[in-house]
Parts: structure tokens; sequence; C-alpha cells
């Protein structure tokens, strides 16, 4: 978290100025994320933003999932809002029912942004434990693996995070859609020019206050 503290202003006067140069991919959670680069150990240094006025269901919508590494986090800019599920396997032939009830898939990393969705059928059930809002100039973490979340700042806020990441404790993720859900493989879609534009121009209003 010390880290990030330190790097923050540097992202801010550096990076945020030329944003357009630095790669992007829409995140399913519906923001966007600028790598900004990998430390020798593997962890990783990454840019999120939320821009306000864009909409949040991109790809599949939003996701209930978890991470296959520690994620450390500071709120640059506006408010960084997720809420944190207990996620447990149930048995599928007592025939579950209930909103609450998801399919659980494996999410496999390719290039070019593809993820390719796997499950063997498995049925849980996800229940809000903690409704997190973080605000500007606070951190927050998330635990590798066990912990599943939902990011859900919405369209017409602006949040901005700058994320720290360990090395991967697991090979892949898991995500949780309905029981009927039919896509098998997900893109992680580029911005627009016109999106990452408008990321810059509210990012760069952080450094004006």
């Amino acid at each position: 978290l010390a880290l990030l503290e330190k790097v923050s202003p540097v992202v801010l006067e550096d990076i945020v100025p030329k944003l357009e140069e630095q790669p992007a991919r829409w995140n399913p959670g519906g923001f966007i994320v600028f790598p900004l680069g990998l430390a020798k150990d593997n962890s990783s240094l990454r840019l999120h933003v939320s821009p306000k006025g864009l909409s949040r269901a991109v790809l599949d919508g939003h996701f209930i999932h978890n991470h296959g590494w520690q994620l450390a986090s500071q709120v640059l800019g506006g408010t960084y809002r997720d809420v944190i599920y207990q996620v447990q396997k149930i048995n599928a032939e007592s025939e579950p029912t209930g909103g609450d009830i998801f399919r659980l898939y494996e999410t496999i990393r390719g290039e070019d942004g593809k993820d390719r969705l796997v499950t063997d059928g498995t049925l849980v059930r996800a229940t809000p434990s903690e409704k997190r809002n973080v605000p500007a100039g606070k951190t927050h973490t998330i635990e590798a693996v066990t912990v599943y979340h939902l990011p859900t700042t919405p369209s017409n806020e602006f949040a901005a995070t700058l994320i720290l990441d360990s090395p991967a404790f697991a090979p892949s993720t898991h995500v949780l859609f309905a029981r009927d859900h039919q896509l098998k493989e997900r893109i992680r879609k580029q911005p627009s020019p016109d999106d990452v534009a408008l990321a810059k121009e509210q990012l760069r209003a952080i450094t004006a206050i």
C-alpha cells in the first residue's frame, strides 16, 4: 500500500497526460484497464477507470468473480464501490431455487483479450456479505482465490483506482453466471478513442482540484 501512495502522483502527472498511448481493454466488470508494467517479481501495476457517462453493461455485463492473485488498490478519484459475496457449493440433485444460485465457470485467459469459459456444472449460492464504498485517497484489498466480489460503481459516477497485483497463485480465475448461461468465449474489447479521451479528461480533473 505504501508503494501505491508513492506511485500515484507519478501516474497522474506522467501517465495520464499520455493516456492514449497506453494499451487498454474493457474489463467485463465495466471499467477500462490500463496495464502499467511488471516488476521483477511479476507483480503488476494497473490503472482502472470507470468513466462517468459510459455504460457499465459491457461484454456479458456485471459478474461476480474472484482473483488468482492478491490485490491492493488505492482510489485516485471518485468512489470505488463493490459488494463482497460468500460463495458456497450446493448439491445440484437437491434442485435448488432462488435468484442467488449461479453456475461456476473457470476463466482461462488467452491472447488478444479472449477468455475461454469452462464449467463442470457446479452450482453455487452467492450471498452478499459486505457492501464497500471506498472514497478517494483510501485503499482496499481483495484476497486471492477465496474472495468473490462484484464491482457496482454506477454509470453516473466516476471512479479511478491504481491497482497492485501480486504474482498469480492460481492458473485461472472463476466467475459466476446464471444457470442457463450459454457464452463459451468472451473478448475483452479495446476501448474506443472517445472512451479513452473521456477517461483522460475525468482523470485530469483530479489533479485540477
